[in-house]
């Protein structure tokens, strides 16, 4: 038989063909590495510019820069310290189970802003005051600061405190103590070290025993005469 020698499939031109698809292969292209590793050792020798998926376990020993945008749709656990130097937000519940430590100023803002304190009593602080689960409240007015509860108050500015409970007001001022509605009584011994000035007396209504007063010069104790 007769053989036909076809200078097209010659092994010289085979060898040629298989010379020519590996100069110009991407050998990267759909390579799979099952055993060993890829060792990239120079400057930006891995440049991804489509997209890059792990599936496994992402180790970096060295420095991560991200200069974009980093998206974690799942958990993100850090066991070291982290330094932010930009602006810090969070949109979501935020819980901190450990120690909080706050050097610089913290500003609460917006008409939602509140912090709130749980206790026997919980804490609510928002827009400048402090109110507690069983209605009582702290807030500024001008010049002085009002602390309220129930029927009583008390007021305190610049030069003067005032005690109130229902309609009875007493008043500490520069010059003294001043009861500005409501009677005074005093149910144990009092002491007067100064003088005492009842600048007006009603007269004793029918039927009411009026006693002397007396007061011992030494110790400035008032009796009954």
């Amino acid at each position: 038989m007769t053989r036909i020698d076809n200078l097209r499939d010659s092994q010289a031109v085979r060898d040629r063909k298989n010379i020519q698809d590996l100069a110009t292969a991407a050998p990267l292209g759909n390579s799979s590495i099952t055993r060993g590793g890829l060792r990239v050792a120079s400057v930006e020798g891995l440049l991804v510019q489509g997209s890059e998926r792990v599936t496994g376990l992402l180790v970096v020993d060295g420095t991560e820069t991200v200069a974009g945008l980093l998206s974690v749709t799942g958990t993100l656990v850090v066991s070291g310290g982290q330094i932010i130097s930009g602006t810090f937000r969070v949109d979501g519940a935020t819980r901190f189970l450990g120690e909080v430590s706050i050097e610089g100023p913290l500003t609460v803002t917006g008409a939602n802003g509140e912090i709130l304190v749980e206790g026997p009593v919980d804490m609510h602080l928002k827009n400048g005051r402090v109110t507690y689960s069983n209605g009582a409240f702290i807030h500024g007015e001008a010049g002085g600061v009002q602390l309220h509860s129930g029927n009583s108050d008390v007021t305190v500015v610049d030069d003067a405190v005032s005690i109130r409970s229902g309609t009875n007001i007493v008043a500490v001022l520069p010059t003294g103590l001043t009861v500005a509605s409501g009677t005074v009584a005093i149910t144990e011994d009092a002491v007067v070290n100064g003088e005492l000035l009842v600048p007006l007396l009603a007269p004793a209504p029918p039927g009411v025993t009026v006693y002397p007063v007396v007061v011992d010069a030494a110790t400035g104790t008032f009796y009954r005469g």
